[in-house]
């Protein structure tokens, strides 16, 4: 048998029965300027009386917790719920309202059954004393639109213990939809996916405040998910909601289970405290954060992976922050965990920061930070879609771990200390000191390699080349593998048959040596080095305007003997060819500068950016 519908209307309106088990909701305010709710109640629910005092004003108190949906009373396993408002507003929007109270409320108590509750209409407000459960057993649905409100405690004081729960049992789902300018929903600590299945919808200017802990995903089977989706919706994780008081409210995604947070289109999660993704060994937490204006802000310490593990994706000028004016914030990233860079940005401490990192930073993207990678954390850039080269920029500095660019572009604005470097058409590029004293691994290919560094480059360890399947150079190519100022070699090199490592005084190159012998620019009498004897000759030769040649001192073939070849001779003085080579038959080192400007013929693979 199907419960009837009541509705109780405004100030001094006669309730009216329709059936034996008709419901009284409340009665109408005695106040003409205030708010007054209207409630409609269908279907399966309880308390049959809504209003502990007869008369009372409309909302009120209930006489007992509200079940919305498997009561167990009745035959039935589906109620529906509506609070809106009647009257309107007379004069001052901050009068007192009178609002729906209960102790305790649960939408879908048991197995199987269906529960919603729809709260709309500006200033609408259901106040829940102890605690609000949306999909107990069942589904349940919650709807707060046009500015309704649903607040956890009466006075808006946080509680210690879990106040709001979707998808309690195993099985269950529970959803809650929050939309529209001064839609809000307030609690203390909140589960979504215990047990079941949980999630919470933002969207179009609606707003959730969580004064404490708020944790998605809690038991090994439960899933939960919230999603802030447009221009001022919100979610905040701290005392924003609560005025006076001061809490570190953390936000737990994926405890023992899975759980998820998606911001779009300008949507934004800021946490009072910490943020983990992925909190224990079943753990796993997720992040997208897409579109400008898009933000998840952690004010304290941001964990990806702790015993758990996590991914976080950056895209679209989303933005990811961690830290306030402190700068005394945290960004860790555990192994089998992965920041993933799709276009946004990444900001730690204002850009001062360090993120620890022992999982995998790729894509393409701004870090305003420095990395730590440790002995096992990775940053790679790689071909993104259509076979565009992923650009990732670090601003600060980067140690330890591996730098990888297999087709992607990574450029780091500070110094880079990695303890290897894998490199297949891609390109690295460092503004300060690159050191390069354990791996370098290059794997040549049609498309250009290369590392840049800027503020110079310090050698040591072991350098491996080798060319990528299928590829045959010419004996006549030329690869620059490092451009800027050296110092040092590699200890150990490791490349193809037939082909050298030449240091110069601003690359590291790679030549076959069963090429016809080259000499240096400024070797004037081709005798394999560069020295006193190529000076004299330049000495000699010095003014000559036109028509002179190599062994007059014209070390760039322009016909004339200029200081600009005694600047060339400078350079290459004291760099003969490698000590293990036969000078009358290989190409010394500045014998293939002079190649890099072709005048020998040699084709240069060098990417420029």
């Amino acid at each position: 048998m199907i419960r009837p519908t009541l509705q109780v209307h405004a100030l001094h309106r006669m309730v009216r029965v329709s059936l034996a088990f008709a419901l009284t909701i409340a009665l109408a305010s005695s106040l003409p300027s205030r708010v007054h709710a209207e409630v409609t109640a269908s279907g399966d629910y309880t308390p049959s009386d809504l209003n502990a005092t007869p008369g009372s004003q409309l909302g009120g108190p209930t006489s007992a917790d509200v079940i919305v949906g498997g009561t167990g009373a009745t035959g039935e396993d589906t109620g529906q719920v509506q609070i809106d408002s009647t009257g309107a507003f007379v004069d001052d929007l901050f009068t007192p309202f009178t609002n729906l109270q209960s102790d305790n409320a649960t939408i879908a108590e048991e197995a199987f059954s269906l529960g919603l509750v729809r709260i709309t209409d500006l200033n609408t407000l259901w106040e829940i004393n102890t605690l609000m459960t949306i999909g107990g057993g069942g589904q349940g649905f919650l709807e707060i639109t046009a500015g309704g409100r649903l607040y956890r405690q009466t006075d808006g004081s946080p509680s210690a213990d879990v106040d709001l729960i979707l998808g309690r049992d195993e099985g269950s789902q529970g959803f809650a939809l929050i939309d529209g300018f001064a839609s809000s929903l307030v609690s203390t600590n909140v589960d979504v996916g215990q047990l079941g299945y949980g999630r919470i919808d933002i969207t179009e200017r609606g707003r959730v405040g969580t004064s404490e802990t708020a944790q998605l995903g809690v038991d090994a089977i439960g899933e939960g998910y919230v999603l802030v989706q447009g221009q001022g919706s919100r979610w905040n994780v701290g005392d924003g909601d609560f005025p006076g008081v001061d809490t570190e409210a953390n936000l737990i995604v994926g405890v023992d289970g899975r759980g998820g947070v998606e911001m779009l289109e300008q949507g934004v999660i800021r946490v009072e405290n910490d943020v983990v993704f992925g909190q224990n060994a079943t753990g796993y937490g997720e992040a997208y954060i897409t579109g400008q204006g898009s933000q998840l802000w952690v004010l304290n310490n941001l964990t990806i992976g702790d015993l758990g593990y996590g991914d976080v994706y950056v895209n679209d000028r989303g933005l990811l922050r961690v830290g306030d004016d402190a700068l005394s914030s945290s960004m860790t990233i555990n192994s089998v965990s992965f920041l993933n860079m799709g276009g946004g940005t990444v900001r730690l401490n204002d850009g001062v920061g360090t993120i620890v990192n022992d999982g995998v930073i790729r894509g393409d993207g701004r870090i305003e930070a420095s990395i730590d990678n440790g002995t096992i954390g990775e940053v790679r850039a790689a071909y993104s879609i259509a076979n565009l080269r992923e650009q990732l920029l670090i601003t600060g500095d980067v140690t330890g771990g591996v730098l990888e660019a297999f087709g992607g572009e990574i450029e780091i604005q500070g110094t880079a200390t990695p303890a290897e470097i894998r490199l297949e058409e891609g390109i690295i590029r460092v503004g300060g000191v690159l050191t390069a004293t354990a791996l370098t691994s290059i794997t040549l290919t049609a498309e250009p390699s290369a590392i840049f560094a800027d503020g110079g480059a310090s050698l040591g360890g072991t350098l491996e080349v080798d060319f990528a399947p299928g590829f045959n150079p010419a004996i006549t190519d030329t690869f620059e593998l490092i451009s800027g100022p050296i110092s040092g070699t590699f200890a150990t090199e490791t490349v193809p048959t037939d082909w050298q490592v030449f240091y110069l005084p601003d690359s590291v190159l790679l030549a076959n040596i069963a090429a016809p012998p080259i000499f240096a620019a400024a070797d004037f009498d081709e005798d394999g080095d560069v020295d006193a004897v190529d000076l004299s000759l330049w000495e000699a030769g010095y003014g000559i305007g036109s028509g002179a040649v190599k062994g007059d001192g014209d070390a760039n073939t322009d016909g004339a003997v200029t200081g600009i070849d005694f600047l060339t001779w400078q350079r290459e003085q004291g760099f003969p060819a490698p000590a293990t080579a036969n000078a009358g038959a290989v190409p010394e080192p500045g014998a293939v500068a002079l190649a890099l400007t072709a005048v020998v013929g040699l084709a240069l693979r060098r990417r420029v950016r």
